[in-house]
Parts: structure tokens; C-alpha cells; sequence
């Protein structure tokens, strides 16, 4: 028999799957070409694999400029395209004729083997690198088809606005709708404007990106995936976003977090009962966010019944806590909140709460709350009145600490993995509650507590500080900071030394603290190593603790707390603005526990930029090694940080000793 009767009988999907197999990417990036070329040589010569060829060969496109390729040369033109002196990178793609129906039907013929047209395709070719079709090549395409499609097979669409396709392309975006497309993302972010930024958007603009979504409603209502990136916006833009989106019955995924489409109220209601939305991402800043329009919205008894993954970016902490509440689905997992101004620091307490209170609070694995960034917490006082951020000397006014009873909600979110509470605030916690952290979030990766530009807490009695310490004394009136869960796990010996009492004083008003007035932080290196020895998971911690271990005896430390126990796989750790006296013996602490710990972060540096504007901007000689010799005339801010990048030199040279020791011992049992 024949051997072409034999590939006869090979249905069209394994002769593609076997076109895929030379498609893919090899090994070495000098042979991708090798594949490719065998593809294009099988669609030129073979009749039974041309069409399969074909298909895998088109598969995925850059843009529509290379499908406008196809065309005969004397129909297009590249050019490049200047931005004022300098010359974009890229072509343009400009039809220079009128199509005619030939050349509509040749597009058509290949425009139906199309899936994906992704800005970030990787087809490493020179030929269509950086080639992107003008507007005007867009309107030309409209124009041809009429009501014919181009792409009718393309599933994904990923765009990119940048100058050499400006938003003007909305004018005839439709062109690339298909009615099999169900993931769409358009992208316009500044980097691609370099320093200028982009072009203000003009109404008529605006107009045009309102019917591209209306068209979008008609021809592709089963879309499932939307994801829409645009700095550049207004109104009407925001008011089409409100208008159309929620029609999109099908959607799983909507995603419009760095967007200046400003959902209404209204939209975020009918969003909320999407059947199967699985992810929600998007800006609450639209100023019809009223509370009249906010109480509309609370009515509803439950929205968002799949919710797995929601980012709300907000003016205040208030509005997404409401919007929490109405979340009923029991898979959410990631919860991300992004404050855009200063928030008061009654608001803090109530997210908490909300959050802790989720249907999905078993399953919920990752809490993301960022305050701190370009904002901060303003304080309050006992009635909840917000208070000014600046003392009438210059001095912060400092809200009142986040501690137990502000974070106990988050204690029944048993399956957290990821917790970062960027909040501009500072955080009062201590051994006892870094303990109660590791037995409610065993399988903990990463915490975060506050941003380190609020260093120690200040002078003075803390309201959630006295609750902590009375619970710690009741555990171990006369303990070591830390040592009671060693003790529990048989990792250092009791009766250990005990710990200077905590005194309660008279409460002092919050808006009267000075930052000259410092005190250290209560949470130690043996609660430190205590939760990570409880957290076997934890590669990331960020909090501040008092790395004083002077009121050890030096046999307590070299019985090296840690012996005997697995090796905690952490890497960073994020101290703040810790304070630290002897950086050899922390060191050589931290060695014993992390012999991974690959960087250790201080935010002391960031406290010196006023020293170093005065002139005093001499680290000083080098010592033994390289190291830095301490002066007299340094501020604390220079000496914490110049000993903890010592402590971070000398740990991996301390882990390194150790190891051998084990080595040695190992060679003098015989078990080498």
C-alpha cells in the first residue's frame, strides 16, 4: 500500500499536534528557526500537511499589520514614525490603496486560521518585529468588510497603546472581534511615554472607545476574560465601562484595578451577580461613591457567589470593608486593598473584622492592605474624630498602635500563606503575639507588619499595648521574651533570666507623643525563632523586634537555642527601624536558626537622608575585612544600619563555620 494512503487516513488534528511538535520552542534559542522553516517548507510543498502547516503557522500574531502582509507590496508602505525629535522604535503599517475585493478575500482565507493576536507573541522574526498597522489601516479594514468578520476563530486578544498605536485606533478596534473571542486585554501603561507620559484623550476619543465596547457587547457576548489597563480617561469612558461591562453574563475574569474606569455603584451591584466571576479587580474612586449610593448597594443581602480573587482600589479603607461585607461566595482566597489618600485609623479595626468575618475565611490565603505607600493613617481620638497628621512643632502625630485587639479577626483565617499589611502605622507586638500568630497560620510564607518609616513605637502607655502584657504575664510572669515556646518545644532549657516587668502609667493623649521619645519594639530574636520554628513554610518576615541580647549570660548563648531543629528555610527578613547593639552575637544567632537568610533589610538608611544633607556624609575608615569603623559623631540611624549590614555579611560566614562543625562531628562518628 501506498505511504500517502496512510497518511490519508491521520484526521487534521494529529497532523497538527505533529506541526505543534516542530512549532514549539527547542532548546537552544539558535534553533528555533529550524522547526519553523521545516513548517513553512511543508505548507509550500506538501498537500496533505499544507492546511495543518497553515493552521499552527498562524496561530498566533503580533498584530495585524503582519496579516496585512499577505497583501501585494504596492497596497501597503512601512514608515517610520517620529515623536517629536526622536524616532519611535517600530514600524508603522499604512495602506496606501483602497482595498478591493481580491485583497479582502485573500485577508479572509488567512484571517481564519487566526487564534491570538498578542502584542508579546514570540515569533523572533525581523520581518515583523516592532511592526504595528496605523489607525488609518483600520479604518481601511472597516471600510472593505462591512459586516464580514476577519478574525472569526480568534479566542484571545492582548493590545497594547503606546505611540505607535495611539488611542485613536478605538476608532475601528472592532475589526479584530471575533465571535469565538472570550479573553480581552488592552494595555496602556506610562513607561511607554518614557518621561513625557501620554497624550490628554479628547472627547471624540472617548466616544469612539464607547462604541468599540458596544460592538464588543454584540459580537462577542460569551467573552469570559476582560482585562483593561487604561491611565488615560474620563467621563464617558468611565460611563460606557458602567454601562456595558456588566452585560458580559459570561465573564470570569474582570480586571480593572490600574484603570480610570471608574466603576458606578449601579454596575458594581449588577457585576456582582455574574453567575461564575472568579476574579474582580477594579477602582472604587468615582465620585458618585456617595453614601447614598453606598446604602443602595448595602441592601443587597449576598453578591459574588464565585469570588476567588478581589483588588479594590479606594480613597478610604470604609468602602471596601462595605463591599467585603457583601462578598457571600466561600472560595474567595486573595484579598488585596489599595488606599489612594490618608486614611483615618478608625477605619483599620473594622476591616479587620470584616475580613475575619468572610464565609471563605477557612479558605482564604492571602491579604494584601497597602496604606502606606503614597498615603498614611491619620489618628484619631477616642470619639473617632480625625485628628491632624502634623503637631503644631512639626512633629508626626502618631495614631495609635495596631496590636492584638485589632488583629485578632485575622486569627480565625486559618489558611493564610501570604499576609502584607502595608499600613503607614505603627504595630505593637510582642513574643506573646508572634506566638498566637504561628499556631493560627501553620502554613504561613510571608508576613508583613507595617511600613518601616514609623521606626519603634513612641514613649508613653499604648492602649492595645497594656492588654498584651497582662496576657503575656499570665503565661510566664518571669520568662525571657520568647523562651516559653522554645522551653514548649524543648529547644533551650527553662528557668531562664527574668524580664523587667511592664509597668502601666497614666494614658498619655496620642496627638501630645514626641519622636524624640522612643522606646524599643517588644517582640525578640527568641520569638522570632520561635515562630519560624512553628511556621516551616516562612521565607519572607518583616516586622521590628529588639535584637538586644546583652541581658542573656553568655552560656545561655552558647547553648544555641536552636540545636537539634530543622533549618528554617527563611531568606529576608525586614527589620524596620530595629535597634541593635552587638551585631556579632545577633549574627551569630541568626546563623544558628537561618542559615539561608540571604538579605536582611533596615529602613535606617532612609533616616540618614537628613544627617547626609547637613554635610555629615562620611561612613568613615575601613576596619579588618572591609567593615566600617564606628565614630562617636554618627547618628543612631547610621550606626543601626551600618551593624546590621554587618549582621548580613557575617551570617552566611557564620552558617558556613557551623557547617563544617557538623561535617567534622559527622567524620569523627564514622558516618562520613
Amino acid at each position: 500500500m501506498p505511504r500517502t494512503s496512510i497518511v490519508r487516513r491521520y484526521p487534521l488534528e494529529v497532523l497538527e499536534r505533529i506541526c505543534w511538535a516542530l512549532f514549539d520552542r527547542p532548546s537552544k534559542i539558535s534553533q528555533w528557526h529550524l522547526g519553523r522553516c521545516t513548517l513553512v517548507n511543508l505548507a509550500r510543498t506538501c498537500k496533505f500537511f499544507s492546511e495543518p502547516a497553515l493552521n499552527v503557522l498562524w496561530h498566533s500574531i503580533t498584530d495585524i499589520a503582519v496579516l496585512l502582509l499577505v497583501l501585494p507590496k504596492n497596497v501597503y508602505e512601512r514608515c517610520l514614525v517620529q515623536d517629536g525629535d526622536a524616532i519611535l522604535d517600530g514600524f508603522r503599517l499604512n495602506l496606501t490603496v483602497r482595498l478591493k475585493e481580491t485583497h479582502v478575500a485573500r485577508l479572509l482565507a488567512y484571517g481564519r486560521r487566526v487564534r491570538k493576536v498578542c502584542y508579546d507573541a514570540e515569533l523572533r522574526s525581523s520581518v515583523i518585529a516592532g511592526l504595528t498597522a496605523a489607525p488609518s489601516a483600520y479604518d481601511h479594514l472597516a471600510e472593505a468588510l462591512g459586516h464580514r468578520t476577519l478574525l472569526p476563530s480568534v479566542k484571545v486578544l492582548k493590545f497594547k497603546i503606546r505611540p505607535l498605536a495611539p488611542v485613536s485606533i478605538f476608532r475601528s478596534f472592532h475589526v479584530l472581534f471575533g465571535p469565538k473571542l472570550n479573553r480581552l486585554a488592552i494595555h496602556q501603561h506610562a513607561a511607554s511615554w518614557r518621561a513625557k507620559g501620554p497624550p490628554p484623550i479628547t472627547q471624540e476619543t472617548e466616544e469612539q472607545f464607547a462604541r468599540m465596547l458596544s460592538k464588543l457587547k454584540d459580537v462577542a457576548p460569551a467573552l469570559r476574560m476582560l482585562h483593561i489597563t487604561m491611565i488615560s480617561g474620563g467621563e464617558i469612558m468611565a460611563a460606557a465601562a458602567s454601562k456595558y461591562l456588566p452585560t458580559f453574563q459570561n465573564l470570569v475574569s474582570l480586571i480593572l484595578y490600574d484603570s480610570n474606569l471608574l466603576l458606578t455603584p449601579d454596575a458594581i451591584l449588577r457585576i456582582g451577580g455574574i453567575p461564575q466571576l472568579h476574579t474582580l479587580m477594579f477602582n472604587a474612586c468615582h465620585p458618585s461613591w456617595d453614601d447614598e449610593q453606598v446604602a443602595q448597594v448595602l441592601q443587597i443581602p449576598s453578591l459574588f457567589l464565585e469570588l476567588r480573587t478581589v483588588r479594590i482600589t479606594s480613597p478610604s479603607l470604609a468602602l471596601p470593608t462595605k463591599l467585603l461585607a457583601l462578598v457571600g461566595s466561600p472560595h474567595l482566597k486573595s484579598i488585596t486593598i489599595t488606599a489612594t489618600t490618608p486614611i483615618p485609623r478608625i477605619e483599620i479595626d473594622p476591616l479587620f473584622a470584616t475580613i475575619g468575618a468572610l464565609p471563605s475565611r477557612t479558605l482564604l490565603n492571602t491579604i494584601y492592605i497597602d496604606a502606606g505607600w503614597q498615603c498614611g493613617v491619620l489618628p484619631c481620638d477616642d470619639a473617632g474624630v480625625t485628628m491632624p497628621a502634623r503637631l503644631p512643632n512639626g512633629g508626626p502625630c502618631v495614631p495609635e498602635p495596631i496590636g492584638e485587639e485589632a488583629l485578632r479577626p485575622l486569627l480565625a483565617l486559618s489558611s493564610l500563606e501570604d499576609v502584607v499589611l502595608h499600613v503607614e502605622c505603627p504595630f505593637d507586638v510582642d513574643d506573646a503575639l508572634l506566638d498566637r500568630f504561628a499556631s493560627s497560620w501553620r502554613g504561613l510564607g510571608r508576613l508583613i507588619l507595617g511600613k518601616s518609616t514609623w521606626g519603634m513605637l513612641y514613649e508613653g502607655d499604648l492602649k492595645q499595648s497594656r492588654a498584651l502584657a497582662r496576657g503575656a504575664q499570665s503565661r510566664a510572669s518571669n520568662a525571657v521574651p520568647g523562651q516559653v515556646a522554645l522551653e514548649a518545644s524543648g529547644l533551650l532549657e527553662a528557668n531562664g533570666p527574668p524580664t523587667e516587668a511592664v509597668v502601666e502609667g497614666p494614658e498619655v493623649p496620642w496627638q501630645k507623643k514626641s519622636s524624640d521619645d522612643w522606646i524599643k519594639p517588644r517582640a525578640t530574636l527568641f520569638g522570632l525563632i520561635a515562630f519560624a520554628q512553628r511556621c516551616p513554610c516562612i521565607d519572607m518576615l518583616g516586622f521590628e523586634l529588639n535584637a538586644d541580647l546583652s541581658t542573656l549570660p553568655p552560656a545561655r548563648l552558647e547553648t544555641r537555642p536552636m540545636l537539634g531543629a530543622p533549618c528554617s528555610p527563611l531568606d529576608t527578613l525586614n527589620v524596620g527601624l530595629s535597634p541593635i547593639e552587638d551585631p556579632y552575637v545577633v549574627a551569630a544567632f541568626l546563623a544558628d536558626s537561618f542559615p539561608r537568610l540571604g538579605d536582611i533589610q533596615s529602613a535606617w538608611e532612609d533616616m540618614e537622608l537628613e544627617s547626609i544633607r547637613g554635610g555629615d556624609d562620611d561612613d568613615g575608615d575601613d576596619g579588618p575585612g572591609g567593615d566600617l569603623v564606628e565614630r562617636e559623631r554618627w547618628s543612631i540611624a547610621r550606626t543601626y544600619r551600618v551593624r546590621w549590614e554587618k549582621v548580613l555579611k557575617l551570617v552566611p560566614k557564620f552558617a558556613s563555620i557551623r557547617a563544617q562543625e557538623r561535617r567534622w562531628k559527622l567524620r569523627m562518628a564514622g558516618e562520613t
